[in-house]
């Protein structure tokens, strides 16, 4: 035999911890991604304006959330 079940079981080990460290580095990636985006000016101007009421500016917030979270595959 090339290796022996000890040296197949190390092997196995270490790329399961490879598996793990990659999917570790995805998540923390896109989680960066995610939390240092860049404010759109549009919509800051948007929900800023004078004589917008509380209820209306709440929607705003509230149906951009969404469309972030949708986009982002996380509901």
């Amino acid at each position: 035999m090339l290796f022996s079940s000890d040296e197949i079981q190390i092997i196995e080990t270490c790329f399961i911890y490879l598996l793990v460290a990659i999917g570790l580095v995805f998540v923390f990636s896109f989680l960066r991604k995610m939390l240092h985006r860049e404010p759109d000016e549009d919509f800051l101007l948007l929900i800023n304006q004078e004589g917008l009421d509380d209820e209306t500016r709440d929607k705003i917030i509230t149906e951009r959330l969404d469309s972030i979270f949708k986009g982002s595959g996380l509901v």
